[in-house]
């Protein structure tokens, strides 16, 4: 039994630490430069499309198109501000979306 509880207790801290590692990670590389000409933000998946770009909008960016999601928003932000005003209106994250062209719509050639 005590070994049970040993290894359970390190898959909790080894899982927790991976997590928070590529949490960590995954904020550091994605978070918008200052020179960011755009940005892709994420707001929660069950948001619709109309809601999400209002929320853009409002926070102070023009809207450039939409992202694999409809709650992903790809927007040319207005002011240098725009990452904490988009965030204060139920964005869940804010990436430049030149490192998050996963998120992007597909390029035409």
């Amino acid at each position: 039994m005590n070994f049970l509880r040993t290894f359970l207790f390190d898959v909790v801290v080894i899982g927790a630490v991976a997590l928070v590692g590529t949490a960590a990670t995954a904020l550091t590389v994605l978070a918008p430069r200052a020179t960011a000409q755009t940005v892709a933000v994420v707001f929660a998946p069950w948001t619709s499309p109309q809601d999400a770009m209002l929320r853009a909008a409002e926070a102070g960016g023009r809207i450039v198109g939409f992202g694999r999601l409809s709650s992903i928003v790809i927007v040319a932000p207005d002011h240098r501000h725009y990452a904490r005003d988009v965030a204060a209106r139920g964005a869940w994250l804010v990436a430049d979306a030149a490192q998050a062209r996963g998120c992007g719509a597909p390029e035409t050639n």
